[in-house]
């Protein structure tokens, strides 16, 4: 069920139990949406906290186990973006941060997504080069249609 009240949108179920509310937007076409909709919620964050814990090679569980606690609400995006540091500045990187932001007492990814950033240049993209093959019979070049011929073998004309 759906209801307005004094600009604000309440979703509720069928019985009346509250599922989320909504400021009523002014504007037309403009997507109101919480942050936690988008949220994956179906893994445990003690399971994603594990993962992250793997990747950095178990060397960062104490700072990690204290984001889980004091930002426990946000814990989830925080090892998210820890993942994302790991792939632009690779594992060394992020733990040098890491252990700079708990020398500091700064337990948030964001202050390591800082110290990185000022610190450290991304690792290059690595570009998958194509594999040579002699043999002629692995050089096949396909027919090039027109996009009809496949709508009319689809069934439209």
């Amino acid at each position: 069920m759906i209801e307005a009240q004094e600009g604000i949108l309440f979703i509720l179920t069928v019985i009346g139990d509250p599922l989320c509310e909504h400021r009523i937007s002014t504007g037309r076409g403009v997507l109101i949406q919480n942050t936690n909709h988008r949220r994956d919620r179906n893994g445990s964050l003690d399971k994603v906290l594990s993962e992250v814990n793997i990747l950095l090679q178990e060397k960062a569980y104490d700072f990690l186990e204290v984001i889980r606690n004091e930002k426990s609400r946000y814990a989830r995006d925080q090892f998210k973006l820890l993942r994302t540091l790991c792939e632009q500045y690779g594992m060394e990187a992020v733990l040098m941060s890491i252990r700079f932001c708990q020398t500091s007492r700064l337990f948030s990814a964001n202050y390591v997504k800082d110290y990185l950033v000022h610190t450290t240049k991304p690792e290059p993209k690595r570009v998958l080069l194509p594999i040579t093959v002699s043999n002629r019979k692995y050089h096949v070049t396909t027919e090039k249609r027109s996009v009809s011929v496949y709508a009319k073998a689809g069934g439209q004309r």
